[in-house]
């Protein structure tokens, strides 16, 4: 699986499943493999956070991010680690 060039969905790398086109073609346009299902998580899971902490400010900790995302301090400290970004403000571990 990899993420289409067109429309950034989860397809097979010949024809994307969402809109019929051939996915691999914007990525050679750019020069770039396309990104694999591990790495579109991972910038999935970087927008995210980067958007929690644009609207939280980046002085919040890991419990209010994971509060304003709606999922558990655990899966932001597991994003943290997947996508290469450090949190700002570490959080007390229970």
């Amino acid at each position: 699986m990899i993420l289409c060039g067109w429309c950034s969905a989860l397809t097979d790398p010949f024809v994307c499943g969402s809109c019929g086109r051939n996915p691999v073609i914007p990525w050679t346009q750019r020069g770039q493999l396309p990104p694999t299902e591990y790495e579109a998580k991972r910038i999935d899971a970087r927008r995210r956070l980067s958007e929690a902490r644009r609207a939280l400010g980046p002085e919040a900790t890991l419990d209010a991010i994971a509060e304003h995302l709606n999922v558990s301090s655990r899966t932001v400290r597991r994003w943290h680690e997947m996508s290469g970004v450090r949190p700002s403000v570490p959080s007390p571990i229970e």
